[in-house]
């Protein structure tokens, strides 16, 4: 009689050890699937941000070579289109001259932001 009491007391140890393992575990797992859930919102929030910093760079990098241009003499630059991609800067538009062209390009390369120049623009006749 001894014996099958100790037994049924083996037993339950050995089911309460599950239970608590088993609950220990699916804690654990929990934990794991939270940690990487917030580690993935995290990540896309980080890459929101980075493509607003790279809309907003490219934004004000436009927005200062339309100043410089404004403000140099002997350019129209109502003629000339500007636009910033990645720090890429495609013009457009027209020029008097191959010259002019030139020192467009030249004013434009001299804007913090800028990593290349795209050149569109045509001379006109």
């Amino acid at each position: 009689m001894k014996n099958v009491k100790l037994a049924h007391l083996l037993v339950a140890i050995a089911l309460g050890t599950a239970i608590v393992s088993n609950s220990v575990l699916a804690e654990e797992s929990f934990k794991n699937k939270a940690t990487q859930a917030l580690d993935s919102a995290g990540q896309k929030i980080d890459d929101s941000m980075k493509n607003i910093d790279g809309y907003m760079g490219d934004s004000a990098t436009t927005a200062k070579i339309k100043s410089e241009l404004l403000a140099a003499k002997g350019i129209n630059s109502s003629d000339i289109s500007v636009k910033t991609e990645r720090r890429v800067v495609y013009i457009s538009g027209f020029v008097k001259s191959e010259k002019q062209s030139r020192e467009i390009i030249e004013i434009i390369s001299k804007v913090k932001g800028v990593k290349s120049i795209q050149n569109g623009l045509t001379i006109k006749k």
